[in-house]
């Protein structure tokens, strides 16, 4: 019999982490996996924001990866980039649990 975290595990691919249902594929720093992306906010005027950055703020991600993935691409944590389908994105925030990790994004223009 299979324990809780197995089926977890199993749901994460079968149901979370399947293209026909939440996911899609994404290239992070030039290696292709498939991530659950979700919109934030977008559009902030420009001003002052946190980091002491002034700037327009094009839009907030939320990237969801496999934790597996997330060490494919060398764990990055705050304060630094990752390439998200071409384009470069800081990381505000991440954190972990179960299996997946939540990566909080922001852009420049």
């Amino acid at each position: 019999m299979k324990t809780f975290r197995e089926h977890l595990a199993d749901d994460l691919n079968s149901v979370f982490f399947n293209e026909g249902e939440f996911a899609e594929k994404a290239i992070i720093n030039d290696l292709e996996m498939t991530v659950i992306m979700d919109k934030i906010k977008e559009d902030k005027p420009k001003g002052e924001y946190e980091y002491g950055y002034t700037n327009h703020i094009e839009a907030e991600k939320l990237i969801i990866l496999k934790y597996s993935d997330y060490e494919l691409i060398g764990s990055p944590s705050q304060g630094e980039r990752l390439i998200l389908n071409g384009e470069s994105f800081e990381i505000l925030d991440t954190d972990s649990c179960d299996g997946i990790v939540d990566v909080k994004v922001r852009v420049f223009k």
